[in-house]
């Protein structure tokens, strides 16, 4: 497997898996894993009064991929903050440090969530990378989250998203699909639909995830995810379609120490079939404000 197909999945699975990440999990970006934290999973909303103000997150991930002999690990650093700064408007910035047998690279990230009504809220994201041997070039997402039931307990996002990789590469992504709020649980799918350049290439994935918890407290989500990732190099010579099955699992928690800050853990592992494993972990700290 080339390094550019390595990059794009890691790239893919942070759009699989962040299409509605809670702002009470992990770090919100690393292109070696989807990192999820300072994204709303489908949730409630900006308005929810549970939600903290303003949150700084300092964290550390560790992955080895198999063959090692052949890629490595990767190490990382991620500083991310989310900041209120209205009722109806939240910022969020991200900045991660990668370290890989291929190279280093910083990858920056800046968005928000705009609350439009009590049926309608919105994220958007811009993200610039370093190194194109370790991250995409750039990606922009937007995903729009309606809410239904009169207590708004369903969440349905229709997600879009392009990618960047060097040269000719690009993906598009739409998702879709519906989280489900039953007490102190959320359920969540996502079906993903990806078109990638050169070539045309049409796959799909899904993402399942149950969490369970409260505000304060403790969360806990596990997220399992499941997707083909088609290409085409963009040699015309060698025009072959290449086809990787992806399959991903995590394990995350959240655990408040105190009213204002906690601790999270991850643990991951990701196998493309036929290529190669990555087994995860990121500890961090957090301080509500």
């Amino acid at each position: 497997m080339s390094k550019q197909n390595i990059i794009r999945i890691a790239a893919l699975l942070f759009m699989f898996c962040s299409a509605g990440i809670c702002l009470t999990e992990g770090p919100l970006y690393e292109i070696s894993e989807p990192g999820d934290s300072l994204v709303l999973r489908g949730g409630m909303g900006l308005t929810d009064d549970k939600a903290p103000g303003s949150c700084l997150e300092i964290s550390g991930s560790l992955a080895e991929l198999l063959p090692n002999e052949t890629y490595g690990n990767w190490k990382s650093g991620t500083l991310g903050f989310t900041g209120k700064i209205s009722e109806d408007f939240t910022l969020l910035s991200n900045i991660s440090y990668i370290l890989t047998k291929q190279g280093c690279g910083v990858l920056f990230v800046a968005g928000g969530y705009k609350d439009w009504s009590e049926d309608l809220y919105t994220f958007t994201s811009f993200s610039l990378g370093s190194n194109s041997e370790i991250t995409p070039k750039a990606r922009l997402d937007h995903i729009f989250n309606f809410r239904l039931r009169e207590q708004k307990t369903l969440i349905i996002p229709l997600g879009f998203s392009y990618i960047w990789y060097e040269g000719l590469k690009n993906d598009v992504v739409i998702s879709t699909g519906l989280s489900a709020y039953i007490e102190s649980w959320v359920l969540t799918y996502n079906f993903f639909f990806n078109y990638s350049n050169p070539g045309r290439v049409i796959s799909y994935s899904n993402l399942v995830s149950i969490g369970s918890g409260k505000e304060g407290e403790q969360w806990t989500y596990f997220d399992i995810f499941y997707g083909e990732n088609k290409s085409l190099p963009a040699n015309i010579e060698t025009r072959r379609e290449a086809t990787e099955i992806s399959f991903y699992a995590s394990f995350k928690n959240r655990k408040w120490l105190g009213k204002y800050y906690g601790v999270f853990v991850e643990f991951n592992y990701l196998k493309v079939i036929d290529a190669y494993q990555k087994v995860g972990i990121s500890l961090g700290i957090f301080f509500n404000m």
